[in-house]
C-alpha cells in the first residue's frame, strides 16, 4: 500500500539524518519528537487498517511484517539518527507531514480501493469504513501526541536509540548519495527537457515574428507607394493649377503696371503745369513784393526827409539850453614809498587825479587814488571818472532845482525823465573826454613826474513846446502805443532807431578819439541812454501803480531788451565791460537798462578773461593771507602788536576775518600746536564777526562758529568747550529756523534744524538745554507738515553737506565788496530781508 511506501520515505529521510545530534536543550530536538509521532501515526494507522480488514475479509495485504517491523524500527531509529539542529530538522518535519498529509488524503479519497474483496463481499459495509477510518485517524493522532510526550521525556530510550542509529550511518550515507545522485540526474533531464520545450518555443515564435514582420513590410510598402501616388498626382494639380493663376497674374499685373505708368504721367504733366503757374505766380509776388518794398523804402525816405525837415522846423522853435563841465585829469607817479592801503603793504606806483566843476554846480570833491601799476588804474579809471562826473552833473541838477523852485532855468520847460536824460548825457560827455585825457596823459608820461591834461565839455539840450509833435513827451508817447499795439511792426522799429542815432550822434558830437577802454566795442553809448530815456519816459506817462502797468511794461522792456542786443551784437569777447561800468555809474545799478548791459557783458567775457580774474583774486588772497600770517607769528612781540594793532585798524573786518579763518584752515591739519593756534585765530573771527553783527547768536556768524565747532571737537580735552561752541552754533540756527517760520516756509525750517543738530547734538549733549529745545522745536515744526512737504524734506536730507555749504557761502562777505558801499554786508542784508536772501533751501539744493 501507499502507507507503507510513504513510511520507507520516512525511514530513508530520517537514516539520511543519522549525522544530527541529540545534544542540546530540549527544544533542538523537540522536531524530531514530533516526526517520531508522525512515524507512529502512520504505524497505528497502517494497523487500523490491517484490523478492519480481517474484520472485513481476508486476502487484502495491507502490511506484510517485514514492512511493519520497518515501520516500528524508523520510529525507534528517527528520534537518535539526528544530530543537528533547527532549521535542518524542521524541514524534515515539514517534509514528512506533508507525505502523512497525502497519505490520508488518498486513503480518504480510495477508501472504496483499499479492499476490492471487501467491496464485493460486503458492499453494504462502506460506509462503516468510513468511519473506522476516521476514528483511526482521530485516534491514532491522540495516540501519537501521547507517545510524543512519552518518548520526550524516556532519555534511555532516546540513548539506545542514538546508540542504535550510529551503527546505521554508514548505510544512510549510502543511501543518500545514491539519491542525490538519482536526483541530479532527474533534474539535469527535467532541466534538459525544459531547455529544449523553451527554444522550441522561441524558435517557433521567431518564425512567426519574422513571417508577421515579413507581412507588415509588405503592406507598409505598398501603402507607401499608393500614398506616393496620390501625392505625386496631387503636385501636378498644383503645379498646373499655379501655373495658370501665375499666367493670369502676370497679364493682370501687366495691365495694371500700363495703367499706372499713364497716371503717373498724367500726374506729372500737372505738377509741371502746377510748378510752372506757381513760379509765374512767385514771380509776380515777388516782383509785387520788390515794388512794394521800393515804394516802403521810397516812402521811409520821404518820412526821414519830412522828419529831417520837420526837426530842422523844429528846432527853430526850439529852447537851447547848454552846461558847460571843465575838469582836469591828472596822472603821476607818486613818491617812492608811498604805500596802499590795506593789509599788503605794496608799493604805489600810479596816481589818478580828477578834478571837475561847473558854473552852474561849482566844483566837486576831487578824487585821488594810488594804484599798483599803470594797467590797474586803467581798468578802474573808467569807474571812478563817471563817478566823479555824475556827482558834477547831480551838483547842476541841484542847481536848477534850485532856479525852478524860484520860476526860472530850463526845467520850468523840461519834465522829470528829460532833465534826468540830460544830466546823463553830460556825465557820459565829461567821462569820455575825461577818458581821453587819461589816455593822452598816460602816454605822454615818462619815467617820474605827473602830466595834467585839462578838458571842457559843453553840453546842450533842446526843449520843444508840449504840444508839438517832436517834443520828447509826443514822440515817445506816440512809440508806446505803436509798440502796445504791435511790437514787431517794422515801421515803428526803423522810427525808434532812427530815434536813437540821432541821440548817439548827439552824444559823441565833439568827441575826438574814443577812449582805449571803448574802443574794442561798439560807439552806441548814446543808444544806451536814450534807451533808458525812453523807459522813464514810459513809467513817467504810465507809472506802474496802473492796474495796465505789467502787461505794457514787459512788452516796452522786451522791445527795448531785443534793441540792446542788437545794438551789442557782434561785440568780441571781453569788450564790453568799460561800457557795462559806466552805464551802472551813471545810471544806476539797478536801472533796466543797467542790468540788461551788465548781463549782455557777462556773456562776452570769455573763459580766459574769467580764469585770468579768478587767478589774480587767489593770488590777491595769498598774499593776504601769507601777509597776515607773518603779523600773527610770534616774532618781537610787541612790536608785532603793534604793528599788528595798526594794520588791523586800517584792514577792514571782512578781510581780517577771512584771513583768520584761511591761516586756520592751514593749520588745524598740523600738530597739536597748530591745531591751538587754529582754535585762537578762529576765536578771534568769531569775535570779530559777532561785533560786527551786533549779536552772539546773529545768523550771519554761522560759518564761523561752523569752523571753530569743527577744529574745536577735534581733541578730547576740550571737550567743555565744544560743548559751549555747539550750544552756540544750536542757537544760531534756531534763529534762522525762526526766520524761515516767520515766512511760513517751515520745510527749510526743518531742514536748518535736523542739518545743524547732526553737527552738534552730539557735542553739545543730549541732555543740554539747547539741545533739547531744538529738538522739541524741530518735533513741533514736522508734526505739522503736509505729505507733500514730508517728501520734498526727505529728499533732501541727502543734501546736508550741501547745504551747509550753501549757508556758509550766504553768510560770508565777499573781499573788497562793500568798500565804496554800494552793498550791503550779509549780516545787514539778513537784517533787512530775513532768510528772503537764502531763498527755499529745497530749491537751492536741487539746483
Amino acid at each position: 500500500m501507499r502507507v507503507v511506501s510513504h513510511c520507507s520515505y520516512v525511514d530513508s529521510v530520517r537514516r539520511q539524518e543519522a549525522a544530527c545530534s541529540w545534544v542540546g536543550p530540549r527544544s533542538a530536538y523537540a522536531p524530531r519528537l514530533a516526526d517520531v509521532s508522525l512515524v507512529s501515526t502512520c504505524r497505528r494507522i497502517n494497523r487500523c487498517l490491517c484490523q478492519a480488514e480481517a474484520d472485513h475479509g481476508e486476502g487484502v495485504s495491507v502490511v506484510s511484517e517485514e514492512d511493519s517491523s520497518s515501520l516500528e524500527e524508523a520510529e525507534e531509529g528517527i528520534a537518535t539518527e539526528h544530530r543537528g539542529e533547527g532549521e535542518c530538522c524542521a524541514s524534515r518535519s515539514i517534509e514528512v507531514q506533508e507525505h502523512v498529509d497525502g497519505t490520508l488524503c488518498e486513503l480518504e479519497q480510495s477508501k472504496g480501493a483499499i479492499s476490492p474483496l471487501a467491496q464485493a463481499s460486503a458492499p453494504a459495509m462502506h460506509g462503516l469504513d468510513g468511519y473506522l477510518l476516521t476514528l483511526v485517524a482521530v485516534v491514532s493522532g491522540i495516540l501519537g501526541r501521547l507517545s510524543a510526550q512519552e518518548l520526550r521525556y524516556d532519555s534511555s530510550r532516546l540513548f539506545r536509540n542514538q546508540e542504535k542509529s550510529r551503527l546505521m550511518n554508514v548505510e544512510l550515507r549510502r543511501k543518500r548519495q545514491e539519491w542525490k545522485e538519482q536526483e541530479e540526474v532527474r533534474l539535469a533531464a527535467e532541466q534538459k527537457r525544459r531547455v529544449e520545450e523553451v527554444s522550441e518555443k522561441a524558435r517557433k515564435e521567431a518564425d512567426r515574428q519574422k513571417k508577421l514582420q515579413e507581412k507588415y513590410e509588405k503592406e507598409a510598402r505598398e501603402e507607401q507607394e499608393r500614398k506616393r501616388r496620390e501625392v505625386e498626382a496631387s503636385r501636378k494639380e498644383y503645379e498646373e493649377q499655379q501655373r495658370k493663376l501665375d499666367e493670369e497674374y502676370q497679364a493682370r499685373l501687366q495691365k495694371e503696371k500700363e495703367a499706372l505708368e499713364e497716371a503717373r504721367r498724367v500726374e506729372r504733366e500737372r505738377r509741371e503745369e502746377e510748378e510752372r503757374l506757381r513760379l509765374l505766380e512767385l514771380q509776380r509776388k515777388e516782383e509785387e513784393a520788390r515794388q512794394k518794398k521800393l515804394a516802403e523804402i521810397k516812402a521811409r525816405e520821404e518820412a526821414a526827409a519830412a522828419r529831417v525837415r520837420a526837426r530842422e522846423e523844429a528846432e527853430k522853435e526850439m529852447s537851447t539850453f547848454a552846461v558847460r563841465v571843465q575838469g582836469s585829469v591828472t596822472v603821476a607817479v607818486p613818491p617812492a614809498g608811498t604805500l596802499l592801503p590795506g593789509p599788503l603793504e605794496q608799493q604805489a606806483k600810479a596816481r589818478l587825479t580828477v578834478e571837475a566843476g561847473s558854473l552852474m554846480g561849482g566844483p566837486v570833491d576831487p578824487f585821488e587814488k594810488d594804484y599798483a601799476s599803470m594797467e590797474d588804474m586803467a581798468a578802474d579809471a573808467p569807474s571812478q571818472i563817471s563817478t566823479v562826473m555824475k556827482h558834477c552833473a547831480d551838483s547842476v541838477l541841484s542847481a536848477l532845482q534850485l532856479q525852478k523852485m524860484g520860476g526860472d532855468g530850463p526845467l520850468t520847460l523840461m519834465e522829470s525823465p528829460e532833465a534826468n536824460h540830460w544830466m546823463s548825457v553830460i556825465s557820459m560827455r565829461s567821462t569820455l573826454m575825461a577818458l581821453e585825457c587819461l589816455d593822452s596823459s598816460t602816454a605822454d608820461l615818462q619815467g617820474t613826474g605827473s602830466l595834467t591834461q585839462s578838458f571842457e565839455c559843453r553840453t546842450e539840450s533842446g526843449v520843444l513846446p508840449e504840444d508839438h509833435p517832436f517834443s520828447y513827451q509826443k514822440l515817445y508817447d506816440t512809440f508806446l502805443d505803436k509798440i502796445v499795439e504791435d511790437s514787431g511792426n517794422q515801421d515803428t522799429i526803423a522810427l525808434f532807431m532812427e530815434s536813437m542815432e540821432d541821440s548817439n550822434e548827439k552824444l559823441y558830437k565833439g568827441i575826438c578819439a574814443e577812449p582805449k577802454c571803448l574802443s574794442r566795442g561798439p560807439k552806441n553809448l548814446g543808444v544806451c541812454l536814450e534807451v533808458a530815456h525812453f523807459i522813464d519816459r514810459s513809467l513817467y506817462t504810465r507809472p506802474s501803480k496802473e492796474s495796465d502797468a505789467p502787461a505794457w511794461f514787459e512788452m516796452c522792456a522786451e522791445f527795448t531788451r531785443k534793441r540792446l542786443n542788437e545794438s551789442f551784437a557782434g561785440s568780441p569777447p571781453d569788450s564790453l565791460m568799460a561800457h557795462s561800468s559806466l552805464i551802472a555809474q551813471i545810471l544806476g545799478p539797478t536801472h533796466p537798462v543797467s542790468r540788461e548791459i551788465m548781463a549782455i557783458a557777462d556773456e562776452n567775457i570769455s573763459i580766459e578773461r574769467k580764469n585770468e580774474l579768478i587767478q589774480k583774486e587767489k593770488a590777491q588772497k595769498a598774499l593776504l593771507a601769507a601777509k597776515l600770517l607773518e603779523e600773527e607769528w610770534p616774532e618781537e612781540e610787541e612790536l608785532r602788536r603793534a604793528r599788528a594793532k595798526e594794520r588791523e585798524s586800517k584792514t577792514p573786518v571782512t578781510e581780517r576775518i577771512w584771513a583768520l579763518k584761511n591761516v586756520a584752515a592751514s593749520l588745524s591739519i598740523g600738530n597739536s600746536g597748530e591745531v591751538s593756534r587754529a582754535r585762537k585765530l578762529l576765536e578771534q573771527a568769531v569775535l570779530l564777526k559777532q561785533e560786527m553783527c551786533g549779536g552772539m547768536t546773529h545768523p550771519a556768524t554761522f560759518p564761523e562758529v561752523l569752523s571753530l565747532l569743527r577744529v574745536i571737537r577735534t581733541r578730547s580735552d576740550w571737550k567743555n568747550d565744544a560743548s559751549g561752541v555747539a550750544s552756540l552754533f544750536l542757537k544760531i540756527a534756531m534763529n534762522i529756523c525762526e526766520g524761515y517760520l516767520e515766512i511760513g516756509d517751515s520745510v527749510s525750517a526743518c531742514l536748518v534744524l535736523e542739518c545743524c543738530l547732526r553737527e552738534g547734538e552730539d557735542v553739545a549733549g543730549l541732555r543740554n538745554n539747547v539741545t533739547l529745545r531744538c529738538v522739541k522745536l524741530l518735533e513741533k515744526i514736522s508734526s505739522s507738515l503736509s505729505d507733500d512737504d514730508n517728501r520734498v524734506l526727505v529728499a533732501s536730507r541727502a543734501r546736508f553737506e550741501d547745504l551747509e555749504i550753501f549757508l556758509s557761502d550766504a553768510f560770508t562777505d565777499e573781499l573788497g565788496a562793500y568798500q565804496d558801499g554800494t552793498e550791503m554786508a550779509k549780516c545787514q542784508l539778513w537784517d533787512s530781508k530775513g532768510p528772503k536772501m537764502l531763498g527755499s533751501l529745497p530749491e537751492k539744493l536741487s539746483i
